[in-house]
C-alpha cells in the first residue's frame, strides 16, 4: 500500500514539473514573439519616418 502511494506519488510530481517545463516555455516563447513583434513594428516606423524622396504625406 505504501509502495502505490510513492509511485502515484512521484507520478504527480514528475507530471507537475513537465507542465511546469511547459508552461514556462511557452512563456518564453510568448516574450520572444512579443519582442519581434516589438522590434518589427520599431523598424516599421523608423522606416516611415523618412519618407521617400518624390512621396509626399497627407
Amino acid at each position: 500500500m505504501g509502495n502505490l502511494f510513492v509511485a502515484i506519488f512521484y507520478s504527480l510530481l514528475i507530471t507537475h514539473y513537465s507542465l511546469l517545463i511547459t508552461h514556462y516555455s511557452l512563456l518564453i516563447t510568448h516574450y520572444s514573439l512579443l519582442i519581434t513583434h516589438y522590434s518589427l513594428r520599431i523598424t516599421h516606423y523608423a522606416f516611415n519616418s523618412f519618407p521617400a524622396p518624390g512621396r509626399r504625406r497627407g
